[in-house]
């Protein structure tokens, strides 16, 4: 089943209307498979890997393009009539998008595959640092998780499925809500809810982004202290992958207030006690600060926007110290590596640029942060152990720190 189902995607992404023949029956088995099959996150009995190219195949079909153009009414540019083999594929693909099928799938998705498993959630409270970044790193074609997360985002971004999707998704997320927070599995169902609610509302919703992320605060402070910080983890990972999106738009202005002060909640999450939240929040900082260098931010969030410091700036100097603590406190190498990198990347963003010199910043906050990044490169110079890759990390931050003060 592994081999043929891995035959079928590379068929598919090469020749996809070659598949026209068995579109139907594909989703049909994807749908059944995915909503039965029993599988171990990890585990060495092929059956994650075999999710994993259903998986993948019902996306690649669903949003095939080469299918979507057989479609009554769509576009064509050069009016030639589409290839009956393009039709069959694309009447198949609808009447599975209009059926409760599709909507069975992303309920499976959301259920089984985006929770955490059981050996996962004793990996992550044995090593939180090891596993936090491991999960950062992972890539869709190794963990079943990560590809349902791309799945039910292309699949939402469909325009015939996108209410399905969105109406499967809230569907899982009230019944986990309603079943309650009693245990730690119930904390892991809803924490797998509100992995898909970040990622079938896109970010010209705010309205619906900012009554997800209010919902998640109130279940954060209602679940059992001994698993409430699985929810604080998913909040600071839905704020990063939220954030990051240079097209958030604000369409009122409770929202925008609302929305620039889910800066401050990741910088609380920053400071949380438990190492996995504290890391993931450095993590979607870290993403934050990525996308914002690769597209400008959307007004006003862009630097430009004098008087005021924009959030991101200021977000940078509240969690400037933090993440020196945190880079200190870091077990690993590597971890701690990536710390120092995000330190010298927050140093650069906390200072004003030269032509909002007019001080957005009182000097003796600007003279304290400049206090704790000096005790701090001592420290952490002395912490390398004369490992290079640590001394060159720790002479960036310097250098960091030298280019904001000149």
């Amino acid at each position: 089943a592994l081999v043929a189902a891995k035959s079928l995607v590379e068929v598919q992404e090469v020749q996809p209307l070659a598949l026209a023949s068995c579109v139907g029956r594909a989703l049909a088995v994807a749908a059944s498979e995915l909503g039965s099959r029993p599988f171990s996150a990890g585990s060495a009995d092929g059956s994650e890997k075999l999710l994993v190219r259903l998986t993948t195949l019902l996306r690649n079909v669903v949003c095939c393009a080469s299918y979507a153009a057989a479609a009554p009414g769509a576009h064509r540019p050069h009016g030639r009539p589409p290839a009956p083999e393009a039709v069959a594929c694309e009447v198949a693909v609808r009447s599975f998008v209009l059926s409760s099928g599709l909507a069975s799938v992303v309920h499976s998705l959301v259920t089984r595959a985006l929770p955490l498993g059981e050996a996962e959630l004793l990996e992550y409270a044995d090593d939180p640092e090891a596993w936090v970044w491991e999960e950062a790193a992972s890539r869709e074609g190794a963990s079943l998780r990560r590809c349902a997360e791309r799945c039910v985002s292309s699949l939402a971004e469909q325009a015939a499925a996108r209410a399905a999707v969105q109406a499967a998704v809230h569907a899982a997320a009230n019944e986990a809500a309603a079943a309650g927070l009693a245990s730690c599995e119930a904390v892991l169902r809803l924490d797998g809810c509100y992995a898909a609610l970040a990622m079938v509302h896109g970010p010209a919703e705010a309205d619906s982004l900012c009554a997800v992320v209010s919902a998640l605060q109130t279940h954060c402070s209602a679940a059992p202290p001994d698993s409430a910080h699985l929810l604080r983890r998913r909040a600071a990972s839905l704020l990063g992958h939220s954030l990051s999106a240079p097209e958030l738009v604000r369409t009122s202005a409770h929202e925008q207030a609302s929305i620039e002060g889910w800066y401050t909640l990741l910088g609380m999450l920053l400071q949380d006690p438990h190492p996995g939240v504290s890391l993931t929040a450095a993590i979607a900082i870290r993403r934050l600060i990525e996308a914002s260098d690769a597209v400008p931010r959307t007004p006003p969030l862009d630097e430009s926007c004098a008087p005021a410091a924009p959030p991101l700036r200021r977000l940078a100097r509240v969690t400037l110290v933090p993440v020196l603590r945190l880079a200190l406190s870091a077990r690993e190498v590597q971890s701690r590596w990536r710390l120092i990198a995000l330190a010298a990347r927050l140093i650069s963003r906390a200072s004003p640029p030269r032509a909002a010199e007019a001080a957005d910043e009182d000097d003796s906050a600007c003279a304290d942060r400049a206090a704790a990044v000096a005790g701090w490169l001592r420290a952490a110079w002395s912490a390398s152990d004369g490992q290079q890759l640590l001394q060159e990390a720790v002479l960036d931050c310097a250098a960091a720190a030298l280019h904001a003060i000149s």
